[in-house]
């Protein structure tokens, strides 16, 4: 069953990234709107290279089930203080 769960995560992530995207899109021509569009973006990125550098760790060196939870424990830590940096970083510049 972890193929599968790693499966339904992946799929989940990557909806997540193409509504993260489309809302990047939807907001980009909204003048007032460009410099949450542009933070979004920088998100968007951190978020795609912790997968690239996570999945394939993760799937490949590390065995224990512990490890493997504290290195998503970790990544999601990175992701979810990076969206709300990139929710403050522009009221603050």
């Amino acid at each position: 069953y972890r193929w599968v769960w790693f499966g339904i995560e992946i799929g989940y992530f990557g909806f997540l990234l193409l509504f993260g995207l489309f809302a990047v899109y939807i907001s980009w021509s909204l003048r007032e709107a460009i410099h949450e569009s542009r933070w979004l973006l920088i998100h968007i990125y951190n978020v795609i290279m912790m997968i690239i550098l996570i999945v394939p760790l993760t799937e490949t060196t590390i065995k224990n089930d512990n490890q493997t939870f504290l290195l998503a424990a970790i990544s999601i830590d990175f992701i979810g203080s990076s969206a709300i940096a990139a929710a403050i970083a522009p009221a603050l510049l």
